[in-house]
């Protein structure tokens, strides 16, 4: 089950990782129609911009979770139009949706393993400049991969190096990952961009221990 379609007034974990700084509260959802969410907020909202998306979670533990995207602020009333519907996971480290900024390129050939390694470890870039890809920061996450779109053609087993950031951070962190899976995107099913679900083969420490702060912080807001 879901917000929609159930009775108003429930309250939410309204939480936004896509603006100048994250922000988690709680909320009741007041009004749904046509997909637009009205949540009045615990507190005021007024720095949150439209177009920032957000996640909304009914606070029983149990139904999906809604994102959407803001079409509204008034101090601590928002309205929000409904994007997605992410099933509640069960891992111990769920999968979230925050500020991940990367940047990734593809490695392939005989050498690729060897090139990744030495970049991992410091070395120079072994592509060059433009075939680095700058993702938009709001994507899936755990602390063993990721899950974004992509634009350009990706297959399964792909090798990646990924320079992950945390929004908040000035630190960035050279890892190495490969494409597991391929999907269709939920929005365009037919179109040429695929939602890529990425896992990390190396990893430094301090990396994974920024992104396992990140989860247990928004974790404890969502559960």
């Amino acid at each position: 089950m879901s917000l929609e379609g159930q009775n108003v007034s429930r309250t939410v974990e309204f939480v936004c990782m896509t603006g100048p700084t994250p922000f988690i509260c709680k909320g009741r959802v007041t009004a749904v129609s046509d997909e637009i969410y009205q949540v009045d907020l615990e507190t005021d909202a007024s720095h949150l911009n439209e177009g920032l998306r957000v996640i909304l979670s009914d606070t029983d533990g149990k139904t999906d979770r809604i994102v959407a995207k803001i079409s509204r602020v008034d101090r601590n009333r928002v309205e929000c139009r409904r994007r997605l519907v992410r099933a509640r996971e069960k891992r111990a480290y769920p999968r979230l949706l925050a500020g991940v900024p990367i940047r990734y390129c593809v490695l392939r050939g005989p050498q690729a393993r060897q090139k990744a390694d030495d970049w991992q470890q410091g070395g120079v870039s072994p592509v060059d400049d433009n075939e680095w890809v700058q993702r938009d920061e709001f994507m899936n996450f755990s602390v063993t991969g990721l899950r974004f779109v992509a634009q350009q053609e990706i297959f399964q087993g792909d090798l990646l190096l990924v320079n992950l950031g945390i929004k908040g951070r000035d630190e960035t962190w050279r890892c190495t990952a490969h494409v597991v899976r391929v999907d269709p995107t939920e929005e365009d099913p037919d179109g040429d961009a695929k939602e890529l679900a990425v896992a990390f083969d190396q990893i430094p420490p301090d990396a994974l221990s920024a992104l396992s702060e990140m989860t247990l912080r928004i974790q404890e807001a969502l559960l």
